[in-house]
């Protein structure tokens, strides 16, 4: 039957070939989760007790036997029991005592509340896979404050030591500890390497989680050390439903005796099933934050979205409705040239504009010398030059005014001679002047109405053009 199993390299093959994946793949995959497939060798496995010693002081008791206590029980090979017919003699307080130093940590199965403040030292002799070791425990109100573990070259050696005494011949420390945590993890450390026993781990599913898809529930991968193994070789108690351990959880009653019985690539297999089943509810966490996560960004993102759709609808219709821009280009260089002639010919009517009023002015000015001043009189029939005839110096204000007020010659600058002038004489110049000024102003008119029509065609002609 034993040679039947597939060796190591057989195993590794078949996985491989199953996964798709090349030998050397298999094999990190398989360190990673520490699992071998060397074909284990029988463990030897045995636990033998030999001596237990306790020591401490009694109080509270209602049968008045307060006090010192000190007992010595040699143990051995073979059936032994701690009976009596007397309740409340001892016999759990033993047992607890006993489980202690082998357990790392008191069992509740035995304990009773008003006992335990009672021990000062217990101590217990035994063998773990053939070899010697004695675990002691120093207790102050029934709190650990020292733990030792002690070894030598055999039993004999150990059981010889008095009461709390730890030098001997042969006798040796193998590790001390001072809390009761630091004492747990010494003794569980010491006894799974001396049996050959690998840390159990299972997958728990959380108390009161939901069923997920699959029936699935969420859940942790729990260790479970020498304490747990201890719980299968101890006394149980008579109301205990399970046959090995104290739970039936992830199928430990199973796995404990498969371990025991050397079954190969059990502990494995436990730890490849809690780690598939740990990585399983890691990638459905994972798909669960990626679904709200993607749900999250639906909401936050779907305004934005819609806002979108409103800005493309909205550049659609402006695209729409645009102007047709090489044909109003095209309009507006047509405009633009056709302001040209237009400018010209506002420039054109100021000027013929600007000529007229001083045409206009200078007649106005004649009328009223002629009418206002005396001197003017004499020359109603006189030329009115506008410059020097000689030099053509222009003939400016003051010289006119000189010549009304002081009656010098606005060109020589020398005096008149004023002479009556006849009545019917002066009218009919006067009487050309003010038709000559009559026909001034008429000009200046015209010339306005044509500038302000220039304009008016200039200001529409820009308007076009700037469409």
């Amino acid at each position: 039957m034993t040679d039947s199993l597939p060796n190591e390299g057989e195993l590794l093959a078949r996985i491989a070939a199953e996964a798709g994946v090349s030998d050397e793949t298999v094999k990190e995959v398989l360190a990673e989760a520490r699992v071998s497939l060397s074909r284990p060798l029988p463990a030897q496995r045995s636990l033998l007790a030999h001596r237990l010693y306790v020591r401490g002081v009694k109080a509270g008791t209602t049968a008045g036997s307060d006090g010192p206590f000190e007992v010595d029980v040699v143990l051995g090979p073979g059936a032994w029991a701690i009976a009596s017919n007397i309740n409340f003699a001892g016999k759990s307080t033993m047992l607890w005592a006993l489980t202690w130093p082998l357990r790392g940590e008191p069992d509740d199965t035995y304990q009773r509340s008003d006992t335990r403040r009672w021990f000062e030292y217990i101590r217990v002799d035994a063998e773990v896979a053939r070899v010697p070791v004695s675990m002691r425990i120093r207790l102050v109100g029934g709190v650990v404050r020292q733990g030792v573990l002690l070894t030598a070259d055999s039993v004999e050696q150990l059981t010889a030591l008095e009461g709390d005494a730890e030098d001997g011949p042969g006798v040796r420390v193998v590790d001390t500890a001072d809390t009761q945590d630091a004492f747990a993890a010494l003794v569980g450390r010491f006894m799974l390497q001396r049996l050959a026993l690998p840390p159990l781990q299972v997958f728990t599913a959380h108390a009161g989680a939901p069923d997920e898809e699959g029936g699935v529930r969420d859940g942790a991968v729990t260790t479970h050390g020498w304490p747990a193994y201890f719980s299968v070789i101890a006394v149980a108690s008579g109301s205990d439903s399970v046959l090995f351990g104290r739970t039936a959880v992830g199928q430990l009653p199973t796995r404990y005796m498969q371990v025991f019985l050397d079954v190969p690539f059990a502990a494995d297999i436990m730890g490849a099933d809690a780690s598939a089943k740990d990585a399983k509810q890691v990638s459905r966490h994972t798909a669960r934050r990626a679904s709200a996560d993607a749900a999250a960004r639906a909401q936050q993102w779907q305004p934005l979205h819609d806002e979108l759709a409103r800005a493309k609808d909205r550049l659609a219709a402006v695209r729409a409705a645009r102007p047709d821009l090489p044909a109003r280009l095209l309009q507006a260089q047509d405009a633009t040239r056709a302001l040209l002639p237009l400018q010209s010919q506002v420039a054109r009517a100021q000027a013929a504009y600007e000529r007229a009023r001083q045409a206009r002015i200078q007649d106005d000015r004649a009328v009223r010398r002629a009418s206002e001043s005396t001197a003017a009189r004499t020359l109603f029939a006189a030329l009115d030059p506008h410059a020097c005839p000689r030099c053509e110096t222009g003939i400016d204000h003051d010289r006119r005014e000189r010549e009304a007020q002081q009656h010098q010659c606005a060109v020589c600058a020398a005096p008149l001679a004023v002479a009556d002038v006849d009545d019917e004489d002066r009218e009919a110049l006067l009487d050309g002047l003010r038709q000559r000024l009559a026909a001034s102003r008429a000009a200046e008119r015209a010339a306005d109405d044509a500038v302000k029509a220039t304009e008016l065609s200039l200001a529409q002609a820009k308007s076009a053009a700037d469409l």
